[in-house]
């Protein structure tokens, strides 16, 4: 039996995404502008998500509603998936640094 784990939530990180450009820049997808960006939660287990329950409020990416549609419903292969979320959370956690909303210690 595995350990419970607590969900890592923060309204901060979740409302910074607003008005902001967005970072998954998804190619044929992306509206671009800031005007529909959101936090997109990742969708695999590794980093919390689990029936009924979002992954961790630190593994989202900052995403147009074209692009949150695409990562959540679209017919894209998992691989590909992945592969544009993770560049949009690198994306999205350098604009937080820079931003000031996360900081070292």
């Amino acid at each position: 039996m595995g350990l419970k784990r607590t969900p890592i939530r923060s309204r901060r990180l979740l409302e910074s995404a607003r008005g902001r450009p967005c970072e998954m820049r998804v190619p044929g997808v992306c509206q671009g502008g800031a005007e529909t960006t959101v936090a997109a939660h990742s969708n695999w287990s590794e980093h919390g998500k689990a029936a009924g329950q979002k992954a961790d409020d630190i593994f989202h990416a900052r995403a147009c509603a074209a692009c949150h549609r695409w990562l959540d419903e679209g017919p894209a292969p998992d691989a590909e998936k992945r592969e544009a979320f993770y560049r949009g959370l690198a994306r999205t956690w350098r604009r937080l640094w820079e931003e000031g909303v996360i900081r070292e210690g």
